[in-house]
C-alpha cells in the first residue's frame, strides 16, 4: 500500500445523480484515492490513479476524477470541498 499524501473530509457527489451526496473521509495515496464513512473505518471504495486517470478542477470547490474502480471499470468520482457543500447555491445543493 502506498503512503498517504493527504486525507480529510470531502463531500462525495452521488453517482449519476442517484441518491444523495455524502460526507466521506477521503485518503489520497500516491497511486489511489479511497473513501470511507469516517477516519479509520474500512474503505467503501477506491480508484486507481494511473496514466489513464483524468482530473478536472470544475471550480474552486469541486474536482472530478475519472479513473479505474476495480469492481466497476472506469467511473467518475466528484468531490466537493468540505464546508462549501452546506453553503446555499453551492454545487450539489
Amino acid at each position: 500500500m502506498s503512503s498517504v499524501v493527504k486525507e480529510g473530509y470531502l463531500t462525495k457527489r452521488a453517482v449519476r445523480g442517484v441518491g444523495s451526496n455524502r460526507r466521506r473521509w477521503i485518503t489520497l495515496r500516491e497511486k489511489s484515492i479511497e473513501w470511507s464513512e469516517r477516519q479509520g473505518s474500512k474503505p467503501l471504495g477506491s480508484m486507481e490513479l494511473d496514466g489513464e486517470t483524468e482530473v478536472v478542477v470544475d471550480s474552486v470547490t469541486e474536482i472530478t476524477v475519472e479513473g479505474l474502480v476495480s469492481q466497476y471499470g472506469r467511473k467518475t468520482l466528484s468531490l466537493i470541498a468540505d464546508g462549501f457543500a452546506a453553503i446555499p447555491g453551492a454545487i450539489g445543493y
